[in-house]
């Protein structure tokens, strides 16, 4: 541990170092009038060939203030929709620390300019701002023709195992799709099947404010779904195929078409994305050991379409209709073996279980948006209708045979579920700037959301098929939230801050219909947030943020269901799981107003997670969803750009957490601690002549989850980009995990004692072809009607 605190404490002392050593510039952009023009794009290029160097955005109030990451002779642009372009003198940084107050920037007005602007400008893969990370998928050359979990394992923080999104370290992370929640989903089908060219962007928000649904203890990640901002007729085509241990291919098209006050689009495609995941289960009970293996391919074929519609009359008035369909099927045979001995032995007796598993999905979107804005000082309404469905029909079918021993027969069995899930969900959102710097909000927001699961369960015995009454089960569950909030934040050239309360009405059932049985829940709660941001010297400012937030146990995991992977083990739910609260606090340093370090404290009570149990007189292991009694986390984060040489892009950071279970479980008390240290890195190098490079990679150490300890393990990817046809279009050759360790854990407390060992697929390899055709230039009216890309990118949603 000491050893570990040393080079993480020395790294901290290297990176200060280098970033005291960096010069640095800011100003201000005003009009002609001299109005604060905010949101205007800072560019920073190199003399000689007026390549970018880095880019930078103007608060609300026009301020801006970037470093320079090396030293030489430098053009600065501002660019604004609407304004000529401003160009300041060069001007020459050396390698002394040297910070330059540049002259206000005063733009001039260009009719000429308003008709038409040509994207040129390339986003980083990570931008970070005030109260969030975003990942631009797009610019990421390992992640296209992927899915969302290939994009997510690149982002700093973020690890996938077993099927389960951790950040940082933290579980209860919450996934919203355009802000609409996926509690009610397959969360491990939609990480692996959802494709990441439909993706515009994704923001991780370790603390979020009141404007968010308090679920989700360990964080929100927010995808955002591309939208159409071009004015004419464009469209993008890709097509994409990979292989690894399995096939992999992708076929995909979008056409989006902008004319007056009408923004329509469609996209839709179609992928087979094969993977596996193995997993190698040894056990010790009693006398007895038991060792299994798991082979769990998943081939899931996809077919989807997306059309949206947006309509602006006029320039305070915008609404917004979509439609989508998304169908899934995925056939798969999952092979599990079993030897059982005595600890020490051979096994004297064996058995192959062969399941063939099917399952179909259909997902149904529909909604509708209004923005109303009220007047030019940011004041305005929204609100939104949507409704989701989702319709499954699942089956299996499994055989156990003994290939070694005593042929005891064991029976086959077969299941059928199918499964219905319908949410709707409205809200409406006010906003109100009381002065340039002080700004109010509030909203209201319903969700209901009704599920039906129908699991039939039949047993085969001298060959007729005979129900199974312990694990046929008709279970239902309804919810019912209702959610007001009011925030307020502050911004000048210098402080943020923001405050808010959220209230919540939480009541849901939970009713087996087969064993006449139900559990009711009834929540009612106050979640307070607040972050406040101040400087500190020239560079540095610091950052402090605290938020109380709850995590509701699934449906899934409420439903009281058995679910058989083989005779020895099963799957079952928990009608009496808790929700889980937690207290959360972050202290930040910022250089430049970005993240440097970060100091972080939770507190945690009725832990939800996930356990494997076992039966020591049948020897049979189950996997369940249990509550402990509390978890502390501290820990701490620093966060390095890496610009330091000419056509270098990216981001590295580190982690170091220290966590402490505490519970009576299981008839004793589990009180644990461990200190887990983890690291990310994304470099891209552009090579020239349209060509560039990009290298990711993860690491995570040892570390504890729930019961169960797990060794360090990591990944790394790869990629080479060409453009082509002017940019307009490119092809991405990128290798998935060529590096890696697989995911191993140990759990030994009370009657358990058991090492687990999880495989995934491996050193993928892809190809990727994405040709843009017709116009490149922005919409003029709908990029003037917004004072914020956040704003733009919520007034043109389609939810």
């Amino acid at each position: 541990m000491s050893k570990k605190l040393c080079l993480f404490v020395l790294f901290l002392v290297g990176i200060y170092g280098s970033i005291q050593s960096q010069n640095a510039i800011s100003g201000k952009v005003i009009d002609q009038q001299g109005a604060t023009v905010g949101f205007a794009n800072i560019l920073l290029l190199n003399a000689k060939d007026s390549s970018l160097v880095k880019g930078e955005i103007s608060d609300e109030n026009g301020h801006w203030a970037m470093p320079v990451p090396f030293p030489g002779t430098f053009i600065l642009r501002v660019t604004m929709l609407g304004y000529s372009d401003y160009d300041y003198p060069s001007f020459t940084t050396r390698k002394t620390e040297e910070v330059m107050q540049l002259p206000e920037a005063r733009l001039q007005s260009s009719s000429i300019q308003l008709a038409a602007v040509e994207i040129t400008a390339r986003k980083p893969f990570l931008e970070q701002r005030a109260d969030k990370l975003v990942v631009n998928v797009d610019q990421s050359i390992t992640g296209q023709g992927g899915t969302l979990v290939d994009v997510l394992m690149k982002a700093p923080g973020l690890v996938v195992m077993n099927g389960k999104l951790k950040m940082a370290g933290r579980s209860g992370v919450t996934i919203l799709i355009d802000g609409k929640p996926t509690r009610y989903m397959d969360i491990e089908a939609l990480l692996r099947e959802m494709p990441a060219d439909n993706i515009d962007r994704i923001e991780i928000i370790h603390q979020p404010d009141a404007s968010y649904d308090a679920d989700g203890t360990g964080g929100v990640i927010n995808v955002i779904l591309k939208k159409n901002v071009l004015l004419g007729t464009n469209g993008t085509f890709l097509l994409a195929g990979g292989m690894g241990k399995l096939p992999k291919y992708r076929t995909a098209i979008a056409i989006n078409h902008g004319s007056g006050p009408w923004k329509i689009s469609f996209n839709g495609g179609y992928m087979y994305r094969s993977n596996y995941e193995e997993l190698h289960l040894n056990r010790k009970v009693g006398d007895s050991e038991f060792d299994q293996s798991n082979f769990k391919p998943s081939k899931p074929h996809t077919g989807y379409f997306r059309s949206n519609v947006d309509w602006t009359p006029s320039e305070r008035h915008i609404f917004g209709l979509s439609l989508g369909y998304t169908s899934t099927t995925n056939n798969r045979l999952h092979t599990n073996t079993t030897a059982i001995g005595l600890t020490g032995s051979d096994p004297y007796i064996e058995l192959e279980t062969k399941n063939q598993l099917n399952k179909q999905t259909n997902q149904y979107i529909t909604g509708g948006n209004y923005t109303f804005l009220i007047d030019t000082s940011g004041q305005k309404i929204e609100a939104d209708l949507s409704w989701i469905g989702f319709d499954r029909k699942g089956s299996s079918l499994a055989n156990t045979a003994v290939t070694l021993g005593e042929n005891v027969p064991y029976p086959s069995w077969r299941n059928e579920e199918p499964s219905q899930t319908n949410i709707t969900v409205a809200k409406v959102d006010y906003t109100r700037p009381i002065t340039p710097a002080l700004k109010m909000q509030a909203g209201l927001k319903y969700s209901y959301a009704g599920i039906d699961n129908n699991l039939k369960s039949w047993n085969e015995y001298n060959g007729e098929w005979l129900s199974n009454p312990q694990q046929t089960n008709h279970f239902v569950y309804t919810e019912h939230t209702g959610a007001a909030y009011v925030s307020a934040s502050y911004s000048n050239k210098n402080w943020e801050a923001n405050a808010g309360l959220r209230y919540e009405d939480n009541y849901a059932r939970g009713r087996s219909l087969t064993l006449d049985s139900s559990k009711t829940r009834h929540l009612q709660q106050l979640f307070p947030s607040f972050s406040l941001a101040a400087p500190m010297g020239k560079h540095f400012g610091l950052s402090a943020s605290y938020s109380y937030r709850i995590e509701r146990p699934s449906y899934q995991t409420l439903n009281p269901f058995i679910y058989y992977y083989d005779p020895y083990t099963f799957e079952r739910g928990n009608t009496d799981l808790l929700p889980e609260l937690t207290h959360s606090g972050k202290l930040t340093l910022t250089y430049d107003k970005h993240p440097f370090i970060a100091l972080e404290y939770s507190n945690t009570k009725n832990i939800i997670t996930l356990v494997t149990e076992q039966d020591d007189e049948t020897g049979a292991a189950y996997a369940a969803t249990v509550n402990l009694d509390y978890l502390q986390r501290y820990g701490g984060s620093v966060f390095f750009p890496m610009t330091f040489a000419k056509g270098l892009s990216g981001y590295g950071s580190l982690m170091l957490f220290y966590n402490r279970y505490s519970s009576d479980y299981l008839g004793g008390n589990f009180d644990r601690d461990i200190l887990s240290f983890s690291a990310y890195l994304q470099v891209a190098y552009k090579i020239g002549g349209g060509w560039s490079a990009e290298i990711s990679g993860w690491y995570q150490g040892e570390g504890m989850e729930g019961i169960m300890n797990y060794k360090p393990f990591y990944s790394a990817s790869m990629g080479i980009q060409k453009k082509l046809l002017d940019n307009r279009a490119n092809i991405r050759l990128s290798y998935d995990a060529f590096a890696f360790r697989n995911w191993r854990g140990t759990l030994e407390y009370q009657n358990m004692d058991m090492e687990v060992t999880s495989i995934w697929e491996t050193r993928v390899v892809q190809a990727t072809f994405t040709w843009q055709f017709g116009s490149r230039f922005l919409s003029k009216d709908r990029q003037r009607s917004n004072g914020s890309a956040e704003e733009t990118a919520r007034a043109s949603r389609k939810d």
